[in-house]
C-alpha cells in the first residue's frame, strides 16, 4: 500500500486542477493558519478569506448589509460593530489601515471576536487558501491543531495535498515542518505505508531532524523567512505562540459555498498523540 499525500512547498507549484477531488490542508504558521485557528476557538462565527482589501471592504458590506459608493469603501466602524463585523489581516507583515485586527494570533481573544464574523485578508495565507477551491475538502493546519489534523486526515482515502503558503512567494522553513509533522503523523497513524515524492522526503526529514529531538521548533521558525521577518518587526512573541503544540482540537475548514471557514464537525474528542511533542 501507497500512501497519496503530496506536499507542496508553494502554491505557485501546484495548479488548482491537481488538487480537485483531494483534500488541501493550507499551512501558514506565521501566522495565517495559526490565527484563523485561534479566532475560530475564540468563539468567532466564521472567518470569511479573501485575496485583496478592496475584497474585504465588499465583503464586510455585504454582511454589514452597508451600500458602498465604490468598490474599495471601508464600511465605517460604528456599521461593522453594529453587524457583528471585524477585519483582520495584514500587508507586509502590519496592520491594514482601517483595520481592527492585524495578524498576531493573540489579538484573536474571545472577548473581541466571539460571536463575530472575521473578514481576513493576509500577504500569504489566505492567497494559499483561495487556490484550493477545488480541493474536495480544504482544512487550515499549524502546529495549534497539529494532531487535530492528523486525525482527521489519518482514515481519509483521498488524495492528500499539503499547501504550504511561502513568505513573498518564497519556500519558509516554517511552513515545511510543520508540513513534516502533519505527513509524519499521517504516516505512523496509517501504519507506515510506502510513499514516495522528493518534497514529501524533504519535509520529513526536516521535521525528523529539528523536531524529534524535542528541542527546536521555535528556533527552527525564528530562523525561518517569516520568522526573520517577525522579528525584525518586533513580533518574535507571535513566534514562541505558533510554535506550540495541540493548543486546539479544532480544526477550520473552506466552505466553497459560503466562503466562510468554520470548525470541521468530524475532529474526534481526543485526537490521539501519535507524535512527540517538544519541549517549549
Amino acid at each position: 500500500m501507497t500512501i497519496d499525500l503530496q506536499v507542496h512547498l508553494l502554491p505557485s507549484l501546484v495548479s488548482e486542477e491537481q488538487l480537485r477531488g483531494g483534500v488541501a490542508v493550507v499551512i501558514d504558521v506565521l501566522r495565517a493558519s495559526t490565527t484563523i485557528t485561534q479566532a475560530l476557538a475564540s468563539g468567532a462565527t466564521a472567518v470569511v478569506p479573501t485575496a485583496t482589501v478592496a475584497e474585504s471592504h465588499a465583503a464586510a458590506a455585504a454582511i454589514s448589509g452597508f451600500s458602498q459608493s465604490s468598490s474599495d469603501s471601508p464600511v465605517p466602524p460604528d456599521v461593522r460593530a453594529k453587524a457583528g463585523v471585524i477585519l483582520g489581516g495584514e500587508r507586509s507583515g502590519t496592520l491594514i489601515p482601517g483595520f481592527d485586527l492585524d495578524n498576531s494570533p493573540m489579538k484573536y481573544t474571545s472577548s473581541i471576536v466571539a460571536g463575530k464574523t472575521v473578514v481576513f485578508t493576509t500577504t500569504n495565507g489566505t492567497q494559499a487558501l483561495l487556490k484550493c477551491r477545488l480541493a474536495a475538502r480544504t482544512l487550515v493546519g499549524c502546529f495549534s491543531n497539529l494532531h487535530a489534523v492528523i486525525a482527521l486526515l489519518a482514515n481519509d482515502s483521498r488524495p492528500i495535498h499539503l499547501v504550504c503558503a511561502g513568505t513573498d512567494g518564497i519556500v519558509s522553513t516554517d511552513d515545511a515542518l510543520c508540513a513534516g509533522a502533519i505527513a509524519t503523523g499521517v504516516w505512523a497513524a496509517r501504519n507506515w505505508p510506502k510513499w514516495h515524492g522528493d518534497e514529501l522526503r524533504l519535509v520529513m526529514d526536516l521535521f525528523t531532524c529539528r523536531c524529534q529531538p524535542m528541542r527546536e521548533v521555535v528556533n527552527t521558525l525564528r530562523e525561518s523567512h517569516g520568522g526573520r521577518n517577525l522579528i525584525s518587526l518586533g513580533l518574535e512573541a507571535d513566534i514562541d505562540r505558533a510554535a506550540r503544540w495541540d493548543l486546539f482540537r479544532l480544526v477550520p475548514e473552506f466552505d466553497l459555498a459560503t466562503r466562510r471557514l468554520q470548525p470541521a464537525t468530524d475532529v474526534p474528542a481526543e485526537p490521539k498523540q501519535i507524535l512527540m511533542v517538544p519541549r517549549e
